[in-house]
């Protein structure tokens, strides 16, 4: 993947893969310890984030597991590992992010700089 192809995708997989870098979760958990983590500011859908994990599964990053629930009627979860593939991965996309807010950042630099001088 090269910075061209820098979408919400990058800091979406790279946010579910350094949650469960933490510790296997479900993915409602992780919904939530995003926008809680980050004051309300990342608010994902769900559906979106099971796409995601999906995704991730799909190209081995991370495996699931079912635990099964703890008082009758309780549903099940699917909880979600990551695996050794994810390492390389992560560091690819952080590698992306980073270099994407660098940008960000120097146009903001630029801009302000033409402001104060006009």
């Amino acid at each position: 993947m090269n910075s061209a192809e820098f979408t919400k995708k990058v800091p979406l997989e790279l946010l579910c893969l350094l949650l469960l870098e933490e510790r296997d979760m479900y993915g409602y958990e992780m919904m939530l310890e995003l926008r809680n983590r980050s004051e309300g500011i990342i608010d994902i859908s769900l559906a979106t984030i099971y796409f995601t994990l999906k995704r991730l599964v799909e190209m081995k990053c991370i495996s699931t597991y079912d635990v099964p629930g703890g008082r009758a009627n309780e549903r099940s979860r699917q909880y979600y590992h990551l695996e050794p593939p994810a390492k390389p991965y992560m560091s690819e996309l952080q590698a992306i992010y980073d270099r994407a807010l660098r940008g960000v950042r120097l146009f903001f630099e630029v801009h302000e700089k033409m402001e104060s001088d006009a």
